[in-house]
């Protein structure tokens, strides 16, 4: 009795909703999902290449530090520079927003894609905009999805963050591993000045005193100072 006493009322919303939503999928720009997943870990001090056994919640932290990175308006304005026409037409309809920002309807922003250039900030703005990071929980491995018109660019888009985030790290990892030849060549040069110091000492004092116990000292010391040089030897 309900249903009869409403029926006009309940057919006049299945016809509006209907056509609501018709006019939602013929008039929104569709968008396009890629996604690229990279591992995130942490690497021992000074040794890149040996990484850590990480606590959950030292994970955690590691992974938000480095979607930061992977989220930084720096790194998202030199990708901007690399890419190719397609995927710079892509950037160039501007930030993705919310749905009715993309009706094909008069004077919505959706509606028209602009091929003027993008300036460093722009373009980074529109990068941004379709790039979003998920975790996987317990795991060291990140979702890196990207959303486009063109879903040939998303997917170039998505590619490109992790080929330059993992270029980042590289570079860094790179600069880690010079940094601690340096050092460790330092240490050479200075353990090897003060054997050589040592080893001067001792012959004199031999020399002066004519001790025969020192002889040994002396050939453990000569042993010691061809070693480090034999180890500073590329």
């Amino acid at each position: 009795m309900i249903l009869a006493r409403h029926r006009q009322l309940i057919a006049t919303i299945t016809v509006v909703a209907v056509a609501a939503a018709a006019l939602y999928n013929y008039s929104v720009r569709s968008l396009y999902e890629s996604v690229a997943i990279i591992s995130i870990n942490q690497t021992a001090p000074n040794q890149p290449l040996a990484r850590l056994s990480l606590t959950a919640q030292r994970l955690n932290e590691v992974i938000d530090k480095e979607i930061a990175r992977m989220t930084n308006p720096d790194l998202a304005s030199d990708i901007a520079k690399k890419l190719g026409p397609n995927e710079t037409r892509e950037l160039a309809s501007g930030v993705v927003g919310p749905w009715f920002r993309r009706l094909h309807l008069p004077g919505g922003d959706g509606a028209k894609a602009s091929t003027a250039p993008l300036n460093k900030a722009e373009a980074a703005e529109a990068l941004l905009s379709r790039l979003s990071i998920q975790e996987r929980a317990g795991s060291s491995w990140v979702e890196v999805r990207m959303v486009g018109y063109d879903p040939d660019a998303a997917a170039s888009l998505a590619n490109e963050v992790v080929r330059s985030y993992s270029s980042l790290i590289e570079s860094a990892n790179r600069q880690a591993i010079e940094s601690s030849q340096t050092a460790i060549e330092q240490q050479l040069e200075t353990k090897e000045k003060k054997l050589g110091e040592e080893l001067s000492g001792l012959r004199d004092l031999q020399s002066d005193t004519g001790l025969g116990d020192l002889a040994a000292r002396r050939a453990i010391l000569e042993r010691q100072v061809r070693a480090f040089q034999e180890a500073r030897r590329p």
